[in-house]
């Protein structure tokens, strides 16, 4: 089986009926939907291509009489060629001379042309690098993913396939690939190794912060529980175990791909189009509360989702800057690519649109960026590429850029590694705390668990270089067990952290430690996931 949708409404296609239910799709391959002009939509699954005019929610281009699709048609080539302001006129006759149920559809091409017109008029700056002939080819490469120290890329490559795609009919199959850089020149990629790679579909990966996980996405497996699920995968020595799927909360019966993981080693944001959305795709999140288990996921709310798709959700490594892809956020006719802020209330702020020409009239898939904040990786078909959708890098303009991240070096590994924003620090006012994410304890007892030691070997690096920062440790729990109780394990176990920073060698008189039991959740403790937010170990920046 290739793909199907069902939508409500019936459909004339090359003299065919199709009856199709809204927002219950199948999709047999993890790149998706691609907006092109006239609302036609492509689906790309397996070297097949279906076209479908595809209703708004309200109007849409095969709702239009006639003779106003003629002239709409060419009102879109002009918005294709970025001739936004010839295009605005003729979107703005037919809107005065159309029906009130087609107006809808025509306000939303006239916003859009003037948009279009404004971004062009005040480009944000970019200078888009094609990473070259060793990553790209004349084939699909997307889905960009760094480590942690820039230095290894994974990424899609949607090439033909082969006598070992389990498909046997399908023309091409996705594996994972990876490029290493060495003298700022990526070498000759490489596709991963079984077990991640097999006959299936595998792509639109990421990695956990610490490396020691890889989270990714396989289509028609025997052991997913609909088309594309989210697996994962732990390093196993130079490779990679055999991969789990995630499990019946985070993948159902529809459709779910391109994971992305936050900073704390837990949170995952995910692409999907289940039921309970706000629209097609959705971006989801949801948390790994141990390894191989997690919470239901939650739905992002309708600031980031619309009724249409919301796509390729990247979370920064400063753990609030969240980039995506939508058609349905106002933008320059093809899907585009914003970004919002998660703020301290833990709301979302309003998506931002990053702008012409990181986006214009085409799709823009997905973003990447680097740690530091200053350099990003995204895809793009646009022309001049080696064929069909390339990889490329630019860097940021300054006023997109989330907050940069701060590296320290592991000596055991000899690797960079990542743990907390570089402005938690040096720009967090006096008085102001940050929670120190990946700090674990034993259940009900004050004893750090392994997993914890990374962390707190990146927060004496930081003390260490940073000599005159002077900071207080402080402990939190939830709400579960008495006032005593509580208070006596928080600070028991901020005065382990405290320990183990003073046995290293921090001046003594540098640290201090205290704890506030259940005094100060920062959540409702009335989920498990809200009582594991308020289970924290925080720093409060005394000196700096």
């Amino acid at each position: 089986m290739h793909c199907f949708f069902k939508m409500r409404q019936k459909y004339e296609i090359s003299g065919k009926t199709l009856f199709l239910q809204k927002n219950k799709m199948k999709v047999n391959h993890i790149f998706l939907l691609l907006r092109v002009p006239l609302n036609l939509m492509v689906l790309r699954s397996y070297g097949l291509t279906l076209f479908l005019f595809c209703f708004l929610p309200f109007s849409s281009f095969a709702q239009l009489p006639k003779n106003i699709q003629k002239v709409v048609t060419r009102a879109e080539a002009e918005m294709a060629q970025h001739n936004y302001e010839k295009a605005l006129p003729v979107f703005e006759k037919c809107y005065y001379k159309s029906e009130h149920r087609n107006k809808p559809f025509l306000q939303w091409k006239m916003a859009q042309c003037k948009f279009g017109i404004k971004a062009m008029k005040h480009p944000v700056s970019m200078v888009p690098v094609n990473l070259g002939e060793n990553v790209n080819s004349t084939w699909d490469e997307y889905h960009p993913t760094l480590t942690g120290n820039s230095k290894e890329m994974l990424f899609t490559v949607r090439r033909p396939s082969d006598e070992f795609t389990v498909c046997r009919h399908c023309k091409v199959e996705e594996d994972i690939y990876s490029s290493v850089q060495q003298n700022g020149i990526w070498q000759p990629r490489t596709k991963l190794e079984e077990p991640v790679n097999t006959g299936n579909n595998e792509g639109a990966q990421c990695i956990s912060p610490d490396g020691n996980y890889l989270f990714f996405t396989i289509c028609n497996a025997e052991t997913g529980y609909g088309s594309c699920d989210i697996y994962w995968a732990k390093r196993e020595g130079g490779g990679w175990s055999v991969p789990k799927n995630c499990g019946a909360k985070v993948n159902t019966k529809y459709w779910e791909s391109q994971p992305s993981m936050a900073a704390d080693g837990k949170t995952i944001y995910f692409t999907s189009n289940r039921p309970g959305g706000y629209g097609g795709m959705d971006i989801w999140k949801t948390e790994m509360v141990t390894e191989g288990v997690f919470l239901e996921p939650v739905n992002l709310g309708n600031v980031i989702n619309t009724p249409y798709d919301e796509l390729s959700p990247f979370i920064h490594f400063d753990q609030k800057t969240l980039y995506f892809s939508s058609d349905g956020h106002l933008g320059m006719g093809g899907k585009d690519l914003f970004y919002a802020k998660l703020q301290p209330d833990g709301n979302w702020h309003e998506p931002v649109n990053l702008g012409y020409p990181i986006n214009s009239y085409q799709n823009e898939t997905g973003i990447f960026i680097n740690a530091q904040g200053n350099v990003a990786y995204f895809a793009s078909d646009r022309m001049g590429g080696f064929g069909g959708f390339d990889i490329y890098c630019f860097e940021l303009d300054e006023l997109l850029r989330p907050e940069p991240v701060l590296f320290v070096v592991d000596n055991m590994e000899n690797e960079e590694l990542f743990s907390f924003p570089v402005d938690t620090f040096f720009h967090l006012e006096i008085g102001e705390t940050f929670v120190l994410p990946n700090i674990f304890f034993e259940f009900a007892q004050s004893n750090l668990l392994p997993d914890s030691y990374p962390e707190l070997q990146r927060l004496f690096e930081f003390l260490n270089k940073n000599e005159t920062v002077k900071i207080e440790i402080s402990g939190h729990t939830d709400n579960q067990g008495s006032d005593a109780y509580n208070k006596k394990l928080s600070v028991a176990r901020a005065q382990t952290v405290y320990r183990y920073l003073t046995d290293k060698g921090i001046d003594v008189r540098r640290l201090s430690f205290t704890g506030y039991g259940k005094e100060r959740p920062v959540a409702p403790n009335d989920t498990e996931e809200n009582r594991a937010k308020n289970r924290r170990t925080e720093i409060l920046i005394l000196e700096k």
